[in-house]
């Protein structure tokens, strides 16, 4: 099982999103992806659900992975199809990967059984579940379910202030690449001020990312000019979670851009290009 820092602030809320069930491994989702839990929380185990986030995420930043939203609007009976054919594939194989624990004990001792050895029993049991999880359509179609779950979820305010710092930036520089911007992150140190870099039609973009608790200063925006000049940039954004004061805003002109994060969340590639081409 993967292991992760954790902050007390989101285990808290992921533990109150919960509801009446707070095992550890219900927490767990929620304090994943709350977003996602709220949908398939009950239907599958910690691991098909990590599984499930980890792939969509991936998807949902891919420029080239689209897909109906319509399309998938599953039913509770879809749902907890998930659950069932899980049960059902995993006990053929005699391996049961759900929630209950006892049931794998018995499964592993079958395993044992039929195929000697205790080693083979384990790579027998993570190869199967390698299987299911990247070959079984069920786990596909709930993973594409997901992928709309996470591009809804880019749509809100919440998602956006339940990140980290570093992946805020991140974030940003995938909202970009999925508009058909070029960008990347910077590695977080030694960054001389830019968060993410972004190429377009031959020019230079800087980006800083601020997710601070109160509006963004003059001081900041003037910290921009100058890093502007010293990276030979053609534009400069920031992008703040928390808005900006007056004085911020007057200072704003036709190469240097401030976003809130609402206006950064439905920005779409258009509306950057007459941006930069002054034309807005």
């Amino acid at each position: 099982m993967k292991k992760f820092k954790v902050s007390v602030d989101k285990y808290l809320m992921a533990k109150s999103l919960a509801g009446s069930d707070i095992s550890s491994d219900n927490v767990a989702k929620f304090y994943i992806n709350p977003f996602l839990a709220k949908k398939i929380s009950e239907y599958c185990s910690l691991e098909i659900f990590r599984h499930i986030d980890e792939e969509s995420k991936q998807l949902s930043n891919n420029s080239n992975h689209t897909i109906e939203q319509k399309t998938f609007n599953l039913e509770k009976p879809e749902l907890i199809n998930l659950k069932n054919t899980a049960k059902a594939y995993l006990y053929v194989v005699f391996v049961f990967m759900n929630d209950s624990k006892s049931t794998e004990f018995l499964s592993s001792l079958v395993i044992s059984f039929f195929f000697p050895g205790f080693i083979l029993m384990m790579i027998t049991h993570s190869m199967l579940s390698k299987i299911y999880l990247n070959f079984s359509p069920t786990i596909k179609k709930f993973v594409d379910y997901a992928v709309c779950i996470q591009n809804d979820a880019k749509k809100q305010v919440d998602y956006w202030k339940l990140l980290s710092w570093r992946e805020f930036e991140i974030e940003v520089a995938s909202h970009l690449n999925k508009m058909g911007i070029e960008a990347y992150a910077t590695p977080g140190s030694g960054d001389k001020g830019v968060d993410v870099v972004a190429q377009h039609n031959g020019k230079k973009i800087i980006i800083q990312c601020k997710k601070y608790a109160k509006p963004i200063n003059p001081n900041f925006v003037r910290e921009l000019f100058g890093t502007l000049v010293s990276e030979s940039a053609d534009y400069a954004f920031l992008v703040s979670f928390s808005g900006f004061s007056p004085g911020a805003l007057s200072l704003r002109n036709s190469r240097v851009f401030l976003m809130d994060i609402d206006d950064f969340m439905h920005l779409e590639k258009i509306t950057f290009e007459k941006l930069i081409e002054n034309d807005i």
